[in-house]
């Protein structure tokens, strides 16, 4: 009985689902542990009531927002590594996929914080501009020319 190869774009997609899943588990278990550090306060947990909403952004620590910025950096990267490990191969596409499902958190954590810390979504974005294509090329590093 012989083993069939994997087709090669359900190993790329396989690769970015997986890439993308251990990327985001690595952003919450930071984000776990800097909450186990300085838990957020039981009255700013109701996400549906913007009034408490403002009132947690507000609160929140330089701490924390560094740890949420350090686990989605370290998230992002993982997922391009991961995902072009996985795949053998980074395509354009593929870690555009990846890029554009890390910005998701950006774009979701700037509809929660606006106008009052502008300035972690815009690094979130950044990040997930840049850091799935560093991991890639981590991944499969290019051999220098002579």
């Amino acid at each position: 009985m012989s083993k069939k190869p994997m087709n090669q774009n359900a190993r790329l997609a396989l690769a970015v689902i997986l890439g993308v899943a251990l990327g985001n588990l690595l952003f919450f278990l930071v984000g776990f542990i800097a909450n186990s550090i300085q838990p957020t306060p039981a009255e700013f947990m109701d996400p549906s009531t913007p009034e408490i909403m403002a009132k947690r952004v507000q609160s929140t620590s330089l701490f924390k927002w560094l740890a949420t910025l350090l686990g989605h950096g370290l998230g992002a990267l993982a997922a391009g590594f991961i995902a072009s490990k996985l795949a053998r191969q980074a395509p354009t596409w593929m870690i555009s996929l990846i890029t554009l499902l890390f910005a998701l958190w950006a774009f979701y954590l700037f509809y929660f914080v606006y106008p009052e810390v502008i300035w972690v979504p815009l690094v979130m974005f950044a990040f997930a501009l840049f850091f799935p294509g560093f991991g890639a090329g981590l991944a499969n590093p290019k051999p220098l020319k002579s």
